[in-house]
């Protein structure tokens, strides 16, 4: 009788050997299966392996540290012993990058772009030698069948859908601009509330922040950033969006969260019809959004309108160590704001321009508080004008006065 299952069992061996000769690894892999229950893994492995002759000068492959496998030139071939050696070989940078349709056509293209090494092995085994361009089946690709074979059913094939990645090289340039981007405390201020969470904050919409970057590396020359790599960086839990709940700076802090937070205690506490308390409340809301966030980006270093001028804001008339007068234009875009004149600068002037040709003393200044009309209490001076002024009206501490201000009592008149 004619066994059909010696002959679809050959037919499979074929079929198999095709298609790992057309590198067609899932096809291989699934006629492979169909074998692996049938039979012992020894027996599998040497029946699916094409096993040609070892002669000196083929091209093969020796096993090498773990699953890893080396190729190389046979130099020698000891029949008594069942040994050779081999010449180990190393592929070009051409033939790193060169891909192959067939193990015949690999086979054929490699031995003219191999390099030898100085690194001979002796006494190899021929067995565990395969020449490059035939079909050897290992004992893992068996073991790895029988399992695809248990897990699915013999002969599935299992297509995998790899991923395709497109290798972008970056400038250093680039490198240094993205990172100067992200560290920028005006785009993303850092979050000193808590330890755990984001690391900082995003003032702008993605996208502003997004065509901020593009136009840094416009004026440097160099690519532009991936609007997907850009959101990913954005998106990842080391930032998260910058609300008025959120945000820690002194601006928001003071005046945005404590004042109005007071404000709203309050609005709750005065007995008013329930439609007043809800209109309070959201004009409360509406000036705490406004300060904390539409407010703050407004504001500049320098700036024409005192209301968005950092500098006139911020510095002060009697502490010399924070004074920082504007420079810059006025309204109409015609002259430079000079700074203030000090006591100092006022007094030096010439008798003929109202000054006295040395530096200011405390009889320069007014002998009594211009809000109170006190006299003999300490003081503080203004420090561009005569004006003075008690420390009870000043209503300011210690810490705030500068060493302008007097430590003595005024001199009565």
């Amino acid at each position: 009788m004619h066994d059909h299952r010696n002959c679809h069992s050959s037919d499979s061996f074929a079929l198999y050997q095709v298609y790992k000769l057309q590198k067609n690894d899932a096809l291989a892999k699934a006629f492979l299966s169909t074998l692996a229950l049938t039979m012992p893994i020894s027996n599998l492995t040497s029946l699916v392996s094409t096993r040609a002759s070892i002669n000196v000068g083929d091209l093969v492959t020796v096993p090498s540290v773990g699953r890893t496998r080396r190729e190389g030139i046979v130099q020698s071939v000891d029949d008594a012993t069942e040994t050779c050696s081999v010449q180990i070989h190393i592929r070009s940078e051409k033939a790193k990058k060169m891909r192959y349709v067939t193990t015949a056509q690999e086979a054929a293209l490699l031995s003219a772009e191999m390099h030898s090494t100085d690194e001979i092995r002796h006494n190899v085994k021929i067995k565990d030698v395969t020449v490059v361009g035939s079909v050897r089946c290992s004992e893992h690709e068996a073991k790895a069948a029988r399992a695809h074979a248990n897990s699915h059913f013999p002969g599935k094939v299992l297509v995998k859908q790899r991923k395709c990645f497109n290798r972008i090289r970056k400038s250093f340039a680039h490198v240094e601009a993205m990172i100067e981007h992200f560290e920028d405390d005006s785009m993303f201020p850092i979050r000193y509330s808590s330890s755990k969470g984001a690391i900082r904050f995003r003032a702008l919409s993605i996208r502003a922040s997004f065509r901020a970057a593009c136009e840094a590396c416009r004026r440097i020359g160099c690519e532009e950033p991936r609007w997907e790599d850009y959101l990913d960086v954005l998106s990842s839990s080391d930032y998260t969006k910058q609300v008025p709940q959120n945000c820690v700076c002194t601006y928001c802090r003071t005046l945005g969260m404590e004042t109005f937070d007071e404000l709203d205690g309050i609005i709750e506490m005065i007995k008013l019809p329930d439609s007043f308390v809800k209109e309070y409340l959201e004009r409360s809301k509406r000036l705490r959004e406004f300060l904390c966030v539409y407010y703050v980006r407004l504001l500049k270093e320098q700036d024409p309108d005192p209301y968005f001028c950092m500098r006139f804001a911020l510095t002060c008339a009697n502490v010399t160590e924070f004074m920082h007068c504007c420079t810059h234009h006025r309204g109409n875009g015609e002259s430079v704001r000079p700074p203030a004149p000090t006591m100092d600068d006022l007094a030096n002037k010439t008798p003929a321009e109202g000054g006295r040709g040395q530096n200011a003393t405390t009889d320069c200044w007014d002998s009594q508080c211009c809000r109170c009309d006190k006299r003999g209490v300490q003081s503080v001076m203004c420090n561009n004008c005569a004006v003075v002024m008690c420390k009870d009206c000043v209503q300011r501490t210690r810490d705030d006065m500068s060493g302008s201000v007097s430590k003595q009592s005024t001199p009565p008149m």
